[in-house]
Formats: C-alpha cells, structure tokens, sequence
C-alpha cells in the first residue's frame, strides 16, 4: 500500500478517543475549535504551543492529559485514529 493511500484512508475511528480526544470532545464548540487550531501549529511554527506547555494549561483547568498524550494526538498515532480503509 503506497503512503498516499495509508493517508488518503486515515479516518477517524467513532469507538474510541485518547485522553486528549476526550477534553476535546468535552469542551464547548468554541474552546474546541481553539485548542484544534492550537494542536495544528506545525512543529518550529511561529505560535507554536509545547505539548508540555498545553498539558499544564490543561491540568490546571482540570483536565488530566499529559504532554505525551498531546503529542501524540497532534501526530494522529493516537487511538482517534486509525489506518484502516
């Protein structure tokens, strides 16, 4: 399978969401499309948010998510996603 069909059949799978999938899905649709946009910065970015620094906002509002999570997520190799077609 060449790399643009593994990509073109990346889908999100309905079943099951990391711990950064869930604040996501918890948050109001404003807060939500915010920290998207955030998590959509390409990395060496200007405006670029760390994972660690995102985490620590997060917590701080009550979200238990760690910056691994987050990295992940932002990488789409988190259990949101999957490669099936």
């Amino acid at each position: 399978m060449s790399l643009i069909t593994k990509l073109e059949g990346l889908k999100v799978n309905p079943s099951t969401s990391c711990k950064m999938g869930d604040v996501l899905n918890r948050l109001d649709t404003d807060n939500r499309q915010y920290i998207e946009d955030i998590l959509s910065v390409e990395p060496g970015s200007r405006g670029r948010i760390s994972d660690a620094t995102l985490a620590a906002v997060l917590r701080s509002e009550g979200y238990s998510v760690g910056r691994s999570t987050i990295g992940e997520h932002r990488r789409l190799v988190c259990s949101c996603y999957n490669l099936e077609g």
